[in-house]
């Protein structure tokens, strides 16, 4: 379970820095209902797969909130990596969407 949130981390970094393209993509409606263990799962180590999964939720939540990620804050991505990495210890079974979106709020 560790692994699965340094994953997460990472590629939540790789998100909101938008370096990376996700080599697969997944539509929001794919990836709304997984928990946070059902990502760890699906992604194993690979970081490209927690941005493809983190993506479409994050996009969602920051047009939803009329919100979008400010330039000149390198530490973002960083931070909400560890926002969710924190939100999916603490409740495995929660959706990850949740953490995803309360992770969004808190930063911005």
């Amino acid at each position: 379970m560790k692994k699965i949130f340094a994953a997460v981390s990472v590629g939540a970094l790789i998100v909101l820095s938008n370096t990376v393209s996700a080599e697969e993509s997944y539509r929001f409606e794919d990836v709304v209902h997984l928990t946070c263990e059902e990502v760890a799962a699906q992604v194993g180590d690979n970081p490209a797969r927690v941005e493809a999964i983190v993506r479409p939720l994050a996009e969602y939540s920051l047009a939803k909130r009329s919100l979008s990620v400010p330039e000149g804050r390198p530490e973002i991505g960083q931070q909400f990596g560890e926002l969710l990495k924190a939100f999916c210890t603490a409740e495995p079974d929660g959706l990850f969407y949740n953490a995803v979106d309360r992770a969004i709020r808190r930063l911005l």
